[in-house]
């Protein structure tokens, strides 16, 4: 018996180091996370920024806005009156940055939450060369953040060839 108690008071011991030392940053890829590709928007919300763009949306007026400026128009288009996906900005915010590069593309995103901030960490393995490369704004759709919440966009590029 002596043996039993002793063996569970390291147990414990263990158990709460493991507790104290543990990272304290939170997965928040939770069901109510969604990565979500381009398209999700329609094809007539596909204009990409010259350069890196990193994009928090979390209201509906800036929805429409950041759509509007992405907005296909032109020549045989029909996207005058086209209206993006909606989305409740009441429960989610919508955030993503630019990548392009290869003819393939391999992604890897994680979210993490330290109180305040968000971390969007996306790892982009590229291949091939061709005219024809791969582009993508990374969004995902997570639960809504507060004004004062800051995301921060961790940006690896990879060129396999």
């Amino acid at each position: 018996i002596l043996y039993i108690r002793k063996t569970m008071k390291n147990l414990v011991l263990i158990f709460l180091t493991l507790i104290l030392f543990s990272s304290c940053n939170e997965e928040i890829t939770t069901p109510d996370s969604q990565f979500i590709e381009n398209t999700y928007f329609g094809n007539c919300f596909l204009g990409f920024p010259e350069e890196r763009e990193e994009v928090v949306i979390r209201t509906e007026d800036e929805y429409a806005d950041y759509m509007e400026k992405k907005r296909v128009t032109g020549l045989g288009s029909d996207c005058e009156d086209a209206v993006p996906t909606d989305i409740n900005f009441s429960q989610h915010t919508l955030i993503g940055t630019f990548t392009s590069g290869g003819c393939s593309a391999t992604y890897d995103r994680s979210l993490e939450q330290d109180g305040k901030e968000v971390t969007y960490k996306i790892k982009v393995e590229y291949r091939g060369l061709c005219l024809s490369i791969v582009t993508s704004m990374n969004w995902v759709l997570i639960p809504k953040l507060r004004k004062k919440d800051e995301v921060i966009f961790e940006v690896e590029e990879v060129n396999l060839n």
